[in-house]
Parts: C-alpha cells; sequence; structure tokens
C-alpha cells in the first residue's frame, strides 16, 4: 500500500508540474527573470518555483486526506523548511550580485563594501531556519549542531551543483535513491513524493534547456534532502553526508566541481545524459 501511494503521489506531482510550468515561465519572463546560461543564452531563472507550487498544493492535499500523526506532524516543519529556502533562493536570483563567488568572495564584498550580499543573508537564513527545525528531532546538543549543520550544507551543495542544466536535479535524485535504500521510516515519504514527481517533470525542461532551476530551486533541492535525512534519525548516515557536503564545499572553495565531473568519466556521463549541447 504504501508504494502505491508514494507512485500516486508521485504522479500527481509529476502531472501537477507539468501544467504548472507554462504558466510560471511566463510569469518568469514577464518580471524579467533572465540571465544567460553556461551557453550564453538569455534563459528564465525560477523553474523551481513549480516544484514549490507542486509540492504546496499537494502538501495540502496530504493534510487532509491523510490523517496519520508522522506526516501531520512533520508537514508544519517541511512547509517552513521549503518556504525559507525559496523566499531566500528567489531574493538571491533576483538581486544577488552575480560576480561574487564563494564564502571568501561574500566575506571580501562585505569587509570591502560594508554592505552583506544577498549571498550572505541567504546564509543567514538557511543556518537560523535550520537550527530551528534541527531543534525539533535532535536528542543532544552535538546532535542539534550536527542536524544544522548538515541541513545548511544540503541546502548550499545543490546550489554548488547548479551550474549545468540538469546536474543539481541528478544529484538530487541519485542522492535520494541512495538514501532511500537506508530509510528506516517510509510512511512519512508521502510528504515527499509529489516533489519527487515535480523535479523530474521540471528536469525535462531544464535539460532542453528551457529553464534554470535558480537558486529557489536548487535550495529547495538541498532542504527537501537534508529534511530527509533528519527525519530518518540515522545517525551515521547524517554524520556521512555532513563529511561529504564539508569535502564538496571544500573542493568548490579551493578547485572546482565541474573540473572533477570533467576528469571523471563516468561522472562525465551521468551529467551530459539528455542534455542537449
Amino acid at each position: 500500500m504504501n508504494v502505491l501511494l508514494w507512485i500516486g503521489w508521485g504522479v500527481l506531482g509529476y502531472a501537477g508540474a507539468k501544467l504548472l510550468y507554462p504558466a510560471v515561465e511566463r510569469f518568469l519572463y514577464h518580471v524579467g527573470s533572465l540571465e544567460a546560461n553556461y551557453l550564453g543564452w538569455e534563459t528564465p531563472v525560477g523553474a523551481g518555483l513549480v516544484v514549490y507550487l507542486t509540492g504546496l498544493a499537494a502538501a495540502v492535499g496530504q493534510w487532509w486526506l491523510i490523517p496519520e500523526d508522522s506526516v501531520r506532524q512533520l508537514l508544519p516543519w517541511l512547509w517552513f523548511g521549503t518556504g525559507a529556502a525559496v523566499l531566500a533562493g528567489c531574493l538571491d536570483d533576483r538581486y544577488g550580485e552575480k560576480t561574487v563567488k564563494g564564502l571568501k568572495g561574500h566575506l571580501q564584498f562585505l569587509f570591502q563594501k560594508g554592505t552583506p550580499t544577498t549571498g550572505l543573508i541567504k546564509g543567514y537564513v538557511f543556518v537560523t531556519a535550520g537550527a530551528v527545525i534541527a531543534l525539533t528531532y535532535s536528542f543532544s546538543f552535538w546532535h542539534w549542531m550536527l542536524l544544522t549543520g548538515m541541513l545548511v550544507l544540503s541546502v548550499n551543495t545543490f546550489n554548488l551543483l547548479d551550474v549545468r542544466p540538469g546536474r543539481a536535479i541528478k544529484g538530487f535524485l541519485l542522492a535520494f535513491v541512495a538514501v532511500a535504500l537506508f530509510s528506516s521510516d517510509s510512511s512519512a515519504g508521502w510528504a515527499w513524493a509529489p516533489y519527487l514527481g515535480a523535479v523530474l517533470a521540471v528536469g525535462q525542461f531544464e535539460l532542453q534547456e528551457r529553464c534554470m532551476l535558480g537558486d529557489a530551486g536548487s535550495n529547495l533541492l538541498g532542504m527537501l534532502f537534508g529534511f530527509w535525512l533528519l527525519v530518518q534519525q540515522n545517525l551515521w548516515l547524517t554524520a556521512t553526508f555532513f563529511l561529504l557536503f564539508v569535502g564538496l564545499h571544500v573542493l568548490a572553495e579551493t578547485s572546482s566541481i565541474s573540473h572533477v565531473i570533467e576528469r571523471v568519466r563516468w561522472l562525465k556521463w551521468v551529467d551530459g545524459w539528455g542534455r542537449q549541447n
């Protein structure tokens, strides 16, 4: 029964995102949310809104249709986390300093200009939201620190991956499948199924290079993945991904994730699969 519910909600999420995407695409063009992609083509930024709105609509339905306490208890926190991720991401998509990269760059900008970047503001939002959410699921101070750090790093990691069409989405789906194999509690998974379906739908449009997820979308993916790890309460898995995220951040600051992907044959194949160019 759980599998059928997962599939059912996932299909609804996929179909809902397909129906919603054209309207969101027109909205992004209308408000001028456009940016040159890695090929220099002007592309609407913020397609992650489709995933968020689809998941939000499905969550309202789940609240009324699924009486399970596990779903009722986590849905408000999931709304809070995803809302914070998307709101901060939209701020950075619309007003962010595109030439400032990395934590070092944002701090240098702050010290030189005396003004925080939208990236630093976004980081503050993530740390605050992550700390509040982790407080609900932690059982000690150090566990709270681990969960907060993992959640914040998860959000930013998928942002680091979002530099090529479909890369962040592929990373999210592969990581989610890997973690699901070790997940002990699948009952709460109903809450994630519509988002997964919507991600698959939006991924097709992004691979066609019709849109970009934007920070709103990549941050949302990171929040969804980190929150799933948090809910599972699997300490060794949480610690493993925390260290993995730290490693990817160090790599991004000192070298380039894209450079590593280009040098590893199977990663390069996965990264390019389905892409138009």
